[in-house]
């Protein structure tokens, strides 16, 4: 069984995408661990019993998810779009690790960009999350080693070689890439990718 692997940047429509998927398949072909860091602490010796994977984690997740085939989609926003949805909502959510540095110092938009505590929800988000990589499949079977292994990765600035992992990443590893301002448009034509490749 080929597994679908959903890359999902945050503040990119993945929310509405996840649950469209919720309505269109079944529910128990769904990895039911939640798409951020706690996909980690899925049951990797019985994860090949689900089709698909939802994830905030970057790319070199797929080094963990079961099966040789796999097909992977992310979509993407304009990044300043993206960066800015992502402020307002920390600000907004008192649950964020973020929310109490943004809110207690009164941090702006553009400050967030560079604040040592922020900018990781804020800056090139995009790149690290196609450009990152990392093996985790050394470590299935100790997944606070794997959660260690990632917060660093996801905290590295990006470098030219990140950048240039990214743009070649978009051009032969991503079975699809949709676009969030065509979200309609483009969750009709993964479908019907979806639909051929099973």
């Amino acid at each position: 069984m080929q597994k679908v692997l959903f890359i999902h940047i945050p503040k990119t429509a993945g929310t509405s995408i996840a649950s469209m998927f919720y309505r269109a398949v079944p529910i128990e072909e769904i990895n039911p661990v939640a798409p951020d860091s706690t996909i980690l602490f899925t049951d990797w010796k019985n994860a090949d019993k689900y089709k698909y994977f939802f994830t905030h984690l970057p790319v070199y997740v797929r080094s963990i998810i079961p099966g040789e085939s796999k097909f992977m989609f992310t979509f993407v926003r304009d990044p300043i779009d993206r960066a800015r949805s992502a402020y307002n909502h920390i600000r907004r959510a008192p649950h964020h690790r973020a929310h109490v540095p943004i809110v207690s110092d009164n941090v702006s938009f553009e400050e967030s960009l560079t604040h040592p505590e922020l900018w990781p929800d804020s800056s090139d988000v995009i790149t690290r999350s196609l450009g990152l990589d990392l093996d985790l499949s050394t470590s299935l079977d100790d997944p606070q080693k794997m959660f260690a292994m990632d917060w660093a990765a996801v905290h590295k600035k990006p470098d030219d070689s990140m950048y240039l992992r990214a743009r070649n990443r978009v051009d032969t590893e991503f079975d699809f890439i949709g676009f969030a301002d065509r979200l309609g448009d483009d969750m009709q034509a993964l479908g019907n990718l979806l639909g051929q490749a099973r």
